[in-house]
């Protein structure tokens, strides 16, 4: 028996496969966008822009230290974002001056501020807090009382740190949330990891207007294939009457890092930064 060797059939092969495709690219061309993709902050951004020369100090917002700066020779200007920690109304902000420790030949010590207000329509206000260029030079070792400052908010959410219980809380308690959070993270257990950092993404999906962190492809990558390094001296300051809860190792940073390497480069997590107590639990705020 001969084989059967039928002729291709060149116009059923277009009226079959060229109008599913046409369809499929149809429907993918029509499926809808991520509503959190590029979308535009609902709400004011404010930024604290320093601006000197051999100046260090530290940014206290509502009684909790969101961030030192630290001026030189080079790095004239530093940018500190006060949106995530700002609440309806007004706002207490306290900037310490003090002089860096710098050569001879560099005695000038000089700082200026400016609150950056950017309202939904784009438009940028600058009101400058305080200029040191006039005032005498700062001696080194210098703690200048804290510059105090008053912020009118409006049209923020509920930060996920302002739910937080104002309470006396005992320090080994946080260390081991803090332990526990390291474990969930040696043991790969993305489920925890979510769980005690959920405030923490709320919030951060509220202000970048995308997708929360914790379903971006890195930070799974990174979890699953690094390895956090071991916990070094951890170091527990309570704020605002222990609403937030900051914690750092030995150098100020975050308590838990963990890299994934690949090359010559790699990538990076560092969390357990700042803590507050909700409904009885511990979670990564910030």
């Amino acid at each position: 028996m001969g084989k059967i060797n039928p002729k291709f059939d060149i116009k059923r092969f277009l009226w079959v496969v060229v109008p599913f495709t046409l369809v499929a690219a149809f429907m993918l061309y029509m499926k809808p966008k991520d509503p959190n993709a590029e979308r535009p902050n609902p709400f004011p951004l404010h930024n604290l822009n320093l601006v000197g020369q051999n100046v260090q100090g530290n940014i206290i917002l509502n009684g909790i230290s969101i961030a030192n700066y630290k001026l030189g020779a080079t790095k004239r200007s530093s940018t500190v974002s006060l949106t995530p920690w700002l609440i309806n109304g007004e706002n207490k902000l306290q900037v310490s001056i003090n002089k860096s420790k710098t050569p001879k030949s560099q005695e000038t010590a000089t700082l200026k501020a400016e609150v950056h207000f950017q309202p939904k329509l784009g438009a940028i206000v600058k009101n400058q807090l305080f200029d040191l260029k006039k005032r005498p030079p700062l001696k080194t070792g210098d703690n200048d009382t804290p510059q105090t400052y008053y912020i009118q908010a409006s049209e923020l959410p509920k930060w996920g740190w302002s739910k937080g219980k104002a309470d006396f809380h005992d320090i080994s308690e946080i260390k081991a949330a803090i332990y526990k959070l390291h474990s969930a993270f040696k043991k790969r257990n993305i489920a925890a990891i979510r769980e005690t950092e959920k405030f923490l993404f709320d919030d951060m999906e509220r202000l970048t207007g995308r997708e929360g962190l914790e379903r971006r492809q890195y930070r799974g990558e990174i979890i699953l294939k690094g390895e956090p390094e071991p916990l070094g001296q951890l170091r527990v300051i309570p704020y605002a009457d222990g609403k937030v809860v900051r914690v750092t190792n030995k150098d100020g940073l975050a308590p838990i890092r963990v890299y994934f390497r690949y090359g010559n480069g790699g990538k990076i997590i560092l969390t357990g930064q700042y803590w507050s107590k909700i409904n009885g639990q511990w979670y990564v705020v910030r």
